[in-house]
Formats: C-alpha cells, sequence, structure tokens
C-alpha cells in the first residue's frame, strides 16, 4: 500500500510480500463470519463515513498504477489466512500494469514455512535485490 499511495517521491525501489493481504472485499473475508468483527478491531468505524467502500479503500490491490515498485511475492497455497488468490490477482494486476513481478507458490500454510522455503525466500529475494536496487 505505501509503494501504490504514500510513495510520492518514488523512494521505494522494490517491494516484497510474503503472504500479505492484497484484497479484502474477495468472498474469502467478507463471507466470513468473524470478519466485521475482526475487521472493526483493526479500523475504527468512523472511517466508514469517510469511506463508504471501505474494503477497497484499504485493499492494495485496487490502488496499483504504473508507478509501482518492481515486486517478489511469496505464498503458500495452502494459506488459510491470506488466500493464495490475493497474491494471484495482484501478481496478474501488477503485471498488466507491466510493473516487473515474480510471484513464488510455496507448499505451506500462512506463517509457519519450512527451512527449505525459507531458504528459497532468501535466495530469490538476494537476487531480485541485486536486480532491482
Amino acid at each position: 500500500m505505501y509503494d501504490s499511495v504514500y510513495d510520492q517521491q518514488d523512494n521505494v525501489k522494490m517491494v516484497c510480500a510474503l503472504a500479505g493481504p492484497s484484497n479484502f472485499s474477495i468472498p474469502f473475508y467478507t463471507e466470513n463470519p468473524n470478519f466485521e468483527y475482526l475487521f472493526n478491531m483493526l479500523v475504527d468505524e468512523s472511517y466508514y463515513q469517510f469511506y463508504p467502500n471501505i474494503l477497497k479503500t484499504l485493499s492494495p490491490f485496487y490502488k496499483i498504477s504504473r508507478n509501482n515498485s518492481p515486486t517478489l511475492l511469496f505464498h503458500g497455497i495452502n494459506d488459510e489466512t491470506v488466500p493464495f488468490e490475493n497474491s494471484q490477482t495482484l501478481s496478474a494486476e501488477l503485471n498488466n500494469k507491466n510493473i516487473p513481478v515474480k510471484l513464488f507458490k510455496l507448499n505451506e500454510g500462512h506463517a509457519s514455512w519450512n527451512q527449505e522455503s525459507m531458504e528459497k525466500v532468501k535466495i530469490n529475494l538476494h537476487y531480485f535485490i541485486n536486480e532491482y536496487l
């Protein structure tokens, strides 16, 4: 989100996201019976009066422009906290805007990645940094 909205000086040169949520408006979230309660713990209800479509307002997916930085995504295909589809659609939208993007699928869940997956993150992040910084 910072890269898309707040980096007016183009200080961000690349982005790396590890299973990051990018679209809160998808059914995975909106149809979860606990979503409204959990979302309200993170977002003050007063924002709703200023941003009636707050789920899209707070979703990085809807803020992508040609000014976004090259992006590296890692996501577990068995993630039950942030669905893999978030990274897939984010990657596709960045690609549509001609932003360099690489998405790595890991045979993992959300946060407890094994050593092999973490090594994949480390190696590919190293290459991405060398390419874009």
